[in-house]
């Protein structure tokens, strides 16, 4: 079983923190293991502002991620996209999160390859930006119930992690308590078959601090000047001493346990990213089976919802030109619908002329847009894409075993996988959760679209190493 190290470098308030990111850093080293530390990058120039280069050069030896621009400062990600269409919102997170990645890698003098979600704060186009970037999302809201690394909106995700270590490290007999917790979790996951699962190891400012440094700044949407920012209470340097020693009783614990190999979030990515170049018409006849005999918007198989459906429009094109199914089509990068598809077709059935129509239209606006439609205008009415992603496992199982029919019928069919009710109250509970959020952030588009895009929603799984 995968394990990666995670440590959440954010503190904008106490310079006391930075000692303990910098030590955190050194013990992993001593100890040949290697972490993933997510930095915000404001936390970094301060850094730099106040010459922290021993700092910079301790971290700079492990796996760097950002951990977002700046955190909990207002705006922060759900509040600058609460209001937004998907187009907005893509667009913000560009103009808000590029400064932060850029200066991290020139601070840093290295690659970065993922972002962290700080603290509750999530929007679906971050992560569609992460995946045109080519970067990973860690600690995804959205996630799959058994699997805990996926691909979602075009990008990995790495979900699901086990914490409690901040406030137990200068306290040997809290610190024992959870190392025992930590060991039968390790256990029970490796005895479950997990591939892959995060062990968060502090946010380095609540190892000194007994508060954390933005609840007492910046809860409910507070957004102080900084001259009026508060410090929190501090820990002495003798219990820095005891931290020290059981941090560092942690790390061999973990790289010393025959269950469980330490990866950074960049190797799990070159582990987990492969991606394969075509859908097979074996693979399309299995995934058609099961949407029919299931009744939903597929998420569990190795092509997304969105992918399979192009690849069914693509398959019938095909058909209609040459008067049978190729071997194999290619697999397409395409993300869902970012307008709600209507649930009831506005007709009952249509002709072959009018699915191949409808499967132009699909292939046209991926093509040129880069997602799935919302609806396909056909001669009689609109479709939603719901709809005729049944009706395209119907046709395509119908030509597979015999041909073309001449009519297809059409169903009402709900705009989103399934799995999408679940995954809204995970992500209400994400942000509503986090004290930093302004008490009247509305979260309305934020969940549409999430709900939107579980049709990009698939496991990741693993390729040789």
């Amino acid at each position: 079983m995968y394990i990666t190290l995670l440590f959440d470098v954010e503190d904008l308030v106490t310079s006391e923190s930075d000692d303990v990111a910098k030590w955190l850093a050194e013990i992993l080293t001593e100890e040949g293991v290697k972490g993933t530390f997510l930095v915000v990058a404001e936390k970094a120039r301060l850094l730099e502002k106040r010459n922290r280069i021993d700092v910079l050069e301790a971290l700079r030896k492990h796996d760097i991620g950002s951990h977002s621009n700046t955190h909990s400062i207002h705006p922060t990600i759900s509040e600058y996209l609460e209001d937004k269409n998907w187009d907005e919102g893509v667009r913000e997170v560009y103009r808000r999160e590029l400064p932060g990645f850029k200066d991290l890698e020139r601070i840093f003098k290295k690659k970065i390859w993922c972002l962290g979600r700080p603290g509750g704060s999530y929007g679906p186009q971050l992560v569609y930006v992460l995946g045109k970037l080519g970067k990973a999302y860690v600690y995804c809201p959205v996630m799959l119930p058994d699997r805990n690394v996926a691909w979602f909106c075009g990008a990995l995700t790495f979900a699901r992690w086990f914490g409690g270590f901040d406030q137990t490290y200068a306290d040997t007999k809290k610190f024992n308590e959870m190392l025992n917790k930590l060991d039968r979790f390790i256990k029970d996951e490796y005895a479950k078959g997990t591939d892959w699962v995060g062990i968060f190891c502090c946010h380095p400012t609540m190892v000194r601090a007994y508060e954390f440094w933005d609840a007492i700044n910046f809860a409910k949407g507070a957004n102080p000047p900084k001259e009026k920012w508060k410090k929190p209470r501090m820990r002495t340097e003798e219990e820095m001493e005891v931290a020290k020693r059981n941090f560092r009783r942690l790390v061999r614990f973990l790289k010393e346990n025959s269950l469980v190999q330490i990866r950074t979030i960049r190797d799990l990515m070159r582990i987990y990213s492969h991606q394969p170049e075509y859908i097979s018409i074996g693979d399309l006849s299995a995934i058609a089976n099961r949407i029919l005999e299931r009744n939903d918007i597929l998420v569990d198989q190795r092509f997304s919802p969105a992918e399979t459906l192009t690849a069914m429009a693509e398959s019938i094109l095909l058909y209609n030109e040459a008067g049978e199914l190729p071997e194999k089509v290619k697999r397409r990068d395409v993300i869902g619908p970012v307008e709600m598809p209507l649930r009831k077709p506005e007709v009952s059935d249509i002709s072959w002329r009018d699915l191949v129509k409808a499967s132009e239209r699909i292939i046209d606006h991926v093509n040129g847009k880069g997602c799935l439609p919302a609806n396909v205008s056909l001669s009689d009415g609109k479709v939603g894409i719901s709809s005729l992603y049944f009706a395209f496992a119907e046709v395509f199982l119908s030509i597979k075993t015999g041909e073309a029919p001449s009519r297809i019928r059409l169903k009402p069919a709900d705009p989103y996988p399934s799995i999408a009710e679940e995954i809204e109250s995970q992500v209400r509970r994400t942000l509503s959760g986090w004290v930093i959020h302004k008490p009247d952030l509305n979260q309305e588009k934020i969940v549409k679209y999430t709900k939107l895009q579980t049709w990009t929603l698939k496991p990741a799984f693993k390729s040789n190493e």
